[in-house]
C-alpha cells in the first residue's frame, strides 16, 4: 500500500473517531456502527461465507452482517473492517457519487486491494495513529525494546495486531 492511501486511512480514521465520538479502546460494535448510521444484521456462519458484509439500505444508512455465534472481539474487527469497505469503497459520507451509485439492499464483494485497505481501516480505528505512537514511545525500554502485552492490552488487541500496526506505521521493521 502507497504512503499516501496510508496517510488517507489514519487521516479519515481520525476524523471518524472525532465526528463520532468512538471511545477508544472500542469495546462495542454495536453501538459504534449505530452511531455512524448503521444497523448489525445477526446471520449464521454460511450466509458469510463470501466478504459481501456491508450494504446501502437508504441514503443515509446501512447494513452490516455479522454472525450470530461470534465472539466480541472477532465481531468487533469484522465490523470495523466492513465500515473501511463503507468508507472507504461505497463513498459513505466520503464519495457522494459512490455513494448514490451503490445499490439499495445489494451487498457487495471487493478485490483483494479493498480488503487490504478495509483491514487496514479496521486496524487505524482500533488503534489510532497518536494514541498508538505514545503507547509505542512509553513502553519502550532504553534498549529500544518495545513491551507488546501492555500496549495490546491498552487497545484490547492481541500482540499481532500491534506488530501489524506498528509495521504499518513505519514504526517497526517489517
Amino acid at each position: 500500500m502507497d504512503s499516501e492511501t496510508k496517510k488517507y486511512i489514519n487521516d479519515l480514521t481520525q476524523i471518524i473517531i472525532n465526528e463520532y465520538k468512538i471511545k477508544i479502546p472500542i469495546t462495542d460494535i454495536e453501538t459504534v456502527i449505530k452511531r455512524i448510521g448503521g444497523k448489525i444484521v445477526r446471520v449464521n456462519v454460511f450466509d458469510l461465507l463470501s466478504d459481501d458484509r456491508v450494504c446501502k439500505t437508504t441514503q443515509n444508512s446501512f447494513n452490516i452482517k455479522l454472525n450470530e455465534e461470534c465472539n466480541k472481539k472477532i465481531d468487533r474487527y469484522n465490523g470495523l473492517v466492513a465500515l473501511g469497505h463503507l468508507f472507504l469503497h461505497m463513498g459513505f459520507r466520503t464519495n457522494e457519487e459512490a455513494w448514490k451509485e451503490q445499490g439499495v439492499n445489494k451487498y457487495r464483494r471487493f478485490s483483494k486491494v479493498a480488503v487490504d485497505q478495509a483491514t487496514a481501516f479496521a486496524e487505524a480505528l482500533l488503534m489510532p495513529k497518536e494514541e498508538f505512537i505514545s503507547a509505542v514511545d512509553e513502553n519502550t525500554n532504553e534498549k529500544n525494546i518495545v513491551n507488546l502485552d501492555p500496549i495490546a492490552k491498552n487497545f484490547d488487541v492481541n500482540t499481532n495486531f500491534v506488530i501489524k500496526r506498528g509495521r504499518f506505521l513505519g514504526i517497526f521493521d517489517n
